[in-house]
């Protein structure tokens, strides 16, 4: 998967967090689609079939969290790439499905670093 190719669904409840993370991303040549919760990801992985990538905080409000979130996408797309994003080191899981860290407060080079290694791992 490369940059062009690589449509990146960014999960975060807190508006200014998501709205500034897909500006970074589509900055940088990232595709990006945004949701709210988790239950409005998962409408849209049904949607949207060139969705490679998942960015989703870990704590989302309402609803599924992030971890639940990623093991059912990853249910229904099997290759989909997940990063993970928190503020809350507590609610690290060591037994989390597959995919990376990348704690809050980021910088967005420290976003497209992790995003860009993820895309480019096997």
């Amino acid at each position: 998967m490369n940059r062009a190719s690589a449509l990146i669904l960014v999960v975060e409840d807190v508006e200014d967090i998501r709205i500034a993370t897909l500006e970074a991303l589509a900055h940088a040549g990232y595709d990006v689609l945004g949701a709210a919760s988790a239950e409005a990801a998962l409408a849209l992985l049904a949607e949207e079939p060139t969705i490679g990538v998942l960015f989703t905080d870990i704590v989302l409000g309402r609803g599924l969290d992030g971890y639940e979130l990623a093991q059912r996408a990853v249910a229904l797309r099997p290759s989909l790439k997940v990063l993970y994003t928190t503020g809350y080191a507590a609610r690290q899981r060591d037994t989390s499905p597959a995919g990376r860290l990348l704690p809050k407060p980021y910088r967005a080079a420290q976003l497209l670093r992790e995003v860009s290694g993820l895309i480019e791992a096997p």
